[in-house]
């Protein structure tokens, strides 16, 4: 148990690394950590059996009213991602089927043209030193546009993954200054803030009246949320359909490109996992051309991104808050006591985890036959909260990977190290730079 003294003490230490703090306190203090601060309970878990009963077999006893999700609204409002209760389970009902296996397929040729897109644009820079986490962003907000609204973005899309940055830098201010007079505050954050919040509203509105326009032959996230009614049978409120495509653009380009980025690095540091993947790609495809049949025999090629997601979980950390009274591993879990769910904590717990902090890609492997918990690997959350564009995510990181791994060699040009930084998602601190050149 970690009282209110000690907590008091590491205060610094969780501002300035929060990530190796949680592993370090699930290590030394065991997998569920009990935290008491004047009585007042919270929990931290990386067992994976405490994280399915919070997030799968008792999730209704759990919200997301919590500081988490709270400045997570400043930008999002109440899409998917922050909503509870009766709007989460309409917003479930009503996107779901544009992330369903038959749709996503459809959807691959638009992954394949904008990855050779890219692909062209890094022969035409060969030998060049690029921010690899600025180009991952870029392509994959470029894909996420055209799939899910049916826009190219063109010259627009770099502006955009800034303007969205900035946003995102001012969730990040406000989860650290919770006070609501700072917004008073002539800061340069909060005036990058505001006027970044004009640019998105903006384009979200161009898109939705651009879409109202159109024939309505669409077929899309875009078109399923205008054509939607709510359980009164009344069409969804512009701020409704608002707060779900920023909750798309946001989260759902972020975590991908994220998650490509650190797993660009780890390849660099592995080379021989960079030649048995382009052994792989060179047999499965040998003339043939990318398809979802291709994609499913590329498991080595996935397996890459998947342990990527191991090691560098973009969503770091969990939070929830118990809405009654629970037990958790024989622990009383009182009412409104906060719990903290670490993906990163839980990913690299060693007693889960053969080879822990390892890239080791052939873990995944059919072959490898080591037996793993569920819920021990949880990049994109679990039970019915489990993200909505996971298989989304997925095969759009099959496809970059399959598409420029064989091409290019990606080599970290930075003088140290990269360093982590918990953002909304883990970035590399001082970007990553990295040496693409044509193979």
């Amino acid at each position: 148990m970690i009282n209110q003294f000690q907590l008091l003490a590491h205060t610094p230490r969780i501002m300035r690394d929060p990530l190796n703090y949680l592993t370090e306190l699930t290590q030394t203090h065991g997998d569920i950590v009990e935290i008491d601060v004047a009585g007042f309970k919270a929990f931290v878990l990386a067992e994976p059996e405490a994280i399915e009963h919070v997030l799968v077999s008792n999730f209704r006893n759990y919200s997301k009213e919590t500081p988490q999700f709270e400045t997570f609204k400043f930008v999002a409002g109440d899409g998917l991602l922050n909503s509870d209760g009766e709007l989460w389970r309409q917003q479930r009902r009503i996107m779901q089927p544009a992330f369903h296996r038959k749709k996503l397929a459809l959807l691959l040729d638009a992954m394949i043209r904008w990855t050779a897109k890219r692909a062209d644009a890094w022969r035409q820079k060969s030998g060049q030193v690029l921010l690899i986490e600025d180009e991952m962003m870029t392509l994959s907000l470029e894909i996420l546009c055209e799939t899910l609204f049916g826009v190219e973005l063109k010259a627009r899309s770099e502006e955009l993954v800034h303007t969205v940055n900035r946003t995102l830098d001012y969730v990040m201010f406000r989860a650290r200054m919770p006070f609501d007079a700072i917004d008073n505050v002539p800061l340069k954050v909060v005036r990058d803030y505001k006027a970044s919040m004009i640019e998105v509203d903006r384009f979200v509105d161009e898109l939705i009246a651009a879409r109202r326009a159109s024939d309505g032959s669409h077929d899309d996230l875009l078109q399923l949320l205008i054509d939607a009614t709510d359980d009164m049978g009344n069409p969804l409120s512009r701020d409704i359909i608002r707060d779900e495509i920023v909750t798309m653009i946001v989260a759902g380009y972020e975590t991908v490109a994220t998650g490509l980025t650190w797993t660009w690095y780890l390849l660099d540091k592995n080379r021989a996992v960079v030649e048995q993947a382009r052994r792989e790609i060179g047999r499965v495809l040998d003339g043939r051309e990318l398809s979802l049949e291709t994609l499913r025999e590329l498991v080595y090629t996935q397996a890459i991104f998947t342990e990527g997601l191991r090691l560098y979980p973009p969503a770091w950390v969990v939070s929830r808050k118990a809405l009654d009274v629970d037990e958790i591993a024989g622990l009383h879990v009182p009412a409104g006591s906060p719990i903290i769910i670490s993906p990163y904590a839980m990913h690299h717990n060693a007693r889960y985890w053969f080879g822990a902090e390892r890239f080791t890609p052939e873990r995944w492997l059919p072959e490898w036959g080591r037996k793993r918990h569920k819920w021990q690997y949880i990049p994109f959350g679990a039970g019915p909260r489990l993200c909505i564009g996971a298989r989304f995510a997925e095969m759009e990181a099959a496809v970059v990977l399959a598409t420029l791994l064989p091409k290019f060699d990606v080599v970290y040009a930075g003088q140290h190290a990269p360093v982590m930084n918990a953002l909304v998602t883990i970035r590399p601190k001082n970007h990553m730079p990295m040496r693409v050149t044509s193979t």
